[in-house]
C-alpha cells in the first residue's frame, strides 16, 4: 500500500503545462506589481522635492532673504536625494511580503550599506 504525495496549493507538478504556466502568470503579475509600487514611490519622491524647490525658489525670488526659502530649498534636495533610498526599502518590503527572500536579503544588504554611507557621511562631517 504506498501513499502518493500530492503537492500543495501553488506547486507546480512536472510535466503539467497548465499549473507551469499559471505559476508563470502569478509570478509576472507580482513583478508587475513591483514595478507599479517603485514607479509610485519614485514618481512621489520627484514630485514632492520639485514642489519644496519651485516653492523655494519662488520665496527667494519674491524676498531679499528669507530662511524658509532655504529651508526649502534644502527640503527639496533632501527629498531628492532620499528618493532612491525609499525605493530600495519599498523594494525591500515587497521581496518580504512576496518571499523572495534571495532578493530580500540582496536588497537588505544595500539598504545596509546605503544607510552605513549616510551615517559615515554625517559622523565624517562632524569631525572635519
Amino acid at each position: 500500500m504506498s501513499i502518493e504525495s500530492t503537492p500543495g496549493p501553488g506547486v507546480a507538478m512536472k510535466g503539467d503545462p497548465v499549473a507551469c504556466h499559471t505559476l508563470a502568470s502569478v509570478k509576472a503579475s507580482n513583478d508587475a506589481k513591483l514595478e507599479t509600487r517603485i514607479g509610485q514611490t519614485l514618481r512621489i519622491g520627484v514630485y514632492a522635492s520639485s514642489c519644496c524647490l519651485a516653492g523655494g525658489l519662488v520665496v527667494s525670488l519674491l524676498t531679499a532673504y528669507d530662511t524658509t526659502a532655504q529651508w526649502l530649498m534644502v527640503a527639496g534636495l533632501v527629498m531628492l536625494m532620499a528618493t532612491p533610498v525609499a525605493r530600495v526599502a519599498a523594494t525591500v518590503v515587497e521581496y518580504a511580503v512576496s518571499g523572495d527572500w534571495p532578493f530580500f536579503v540582496l536588497t537588505s544588504i544595500v539598504l545596509v550599506e546605503l544607510a552605513a554611507g549616510v551615517i559615515a557621511a554625517l559622523v565624517l562631517h562632524r569631525r572635519f
